[in-house]
């Protein structure tokens, strides 16, 4: 933490939460309420802070990349191995 704060702003215009959804950042451990305080000279805070991590649905294309990934190198693999066998 820097000063006090997850966070460091010395820039300009910084917006630190989701202007569409009013919804700014889990602050671990050191946010009590009201606006989050981000340190630096640029005074700025997040004001939506979010009380717990937000759950992020995973889309269901991702689980099927993510069975390719694990049964791609498997099936390459065994054939290999099948290969070595003869």
């Amino acid at each position: 933490m820097i000063g006090g704060s997850q966070a460091v702003d010395y820039g300009s215009n910084n917006v630190w939460y989701d202007v569409t959804t009013n919804e700014g950042n889990w602050w671990i451990g050191d946010w009590y309420g009201g606006p989050y305080a981000i340190a630096g000279t640029a005074g700025s805070t997040d004001p939506y802070p979010l009380g717990e991590p937000l759950e992020l649905p995973i889309p269901e294309f991702s689980i099927g990349i993510s069975l390719l990934v694990v049964c791609i190198p498997v099936v390459c693999a065994i054939v290999i191995f099948l290969k070595k066998r003869k």
